[in-house]
């Protein structure tokens, strides 16, 4: 259930990065899918913590939009 949960928040995150930053090539978008997935996998050990981090990362890619 933690992997379910794990590549939704991730599937979260990187589509809002790229409805966000729609003009970065698709490999950055694969990165930063990687980089999120790592964090929740090694960072997050319950499904609460995993979605509270991938909706501050949606946060703070919303929050430096207009940057």
């Amino acid at each position: 259930m933690r992997l379910l949960n794990c590549l939704l928040g991730v599937l979260v995150a990187v589509v809002g990065f790229w409805l966000i930053w729609g003009t970065v090539a698709p490999v950055i978008v694969l990165g930063w899918g990687l980089v999120v997935g790592a964090f929740l996998w090694l960072k997050a050990k319950s499904i609460t913590e995993i979605w509270a981090w991938a909706t501050l990362l949606l946060g703070l890619e919303s929050f430096a939009w207009p940057v």
